[in-house]
């Protein structure tokens, strides 16, 4: 690449996050809040009230201001929802400084966008294979809301 990437913004793999540190000290490394996420409903789905504790967590993570109000608001759901034994939770909180900033959520449109698309699509599909198979992704969203 010639030069080291200010920022990688990548899944939490703990090998990536070791490779990173090694071969790229100076350079940001964050974790993409697709991922976290898509995990919260493996890792909180035995609680109770799981929809309006699933609907905090995403209010908090996407409408925090600023790290004090983040971390204000991360301590009153933990309360609210009697979460104190989640350790995946508790990591999570540990480790917040790994989150992505407020406000920089890039990665977040293409990941659900590559889940999406790749069930019709390959590195190898013609541009009206491409127009073809975005149709059919796009009746097959509909018939699943129907």
């Amino acid at each position: 690449m010639g030069k080291a990437p200010i920022c990688v913004i990548t899944d939490q793999s703990l090998q990536m996050r070791s490779a990173l540190e090694t071969t790229l000290p100076n350079t940001c490394h964050r974790w993409c809040i697709w991922h976290i996420l898509k995990k919260i409903s493996n890792k909180l789905v035995g609680y109770r009230h799981f929809d309006q504790l699933n609907t905090c967590m995403k209010r908090i993570v996407f409408e925090s201001k600023s790290k004090d109000s983040f971390e204000r608001d991360w301590h009153d759901f933990i309360e609210e929802y009697d979460l104190h034994n989640s350790r995946w939770l508790n990591d999570m909180f540990v480790d917040r400084h790994m989150l992505v900033p407020v406000g920089m959520r890039s990665t977040q449109h293409s990941e659900s966008m590559h889940s999406v698309f790749n069930k019709y699509l390959n590195s190898k599909s013609s541009l009206l294979q491409c127009v073809c198979q975005y149709q059919n992704c796009v009746i097959d969203k509909e018939q699943k809301k129907l």
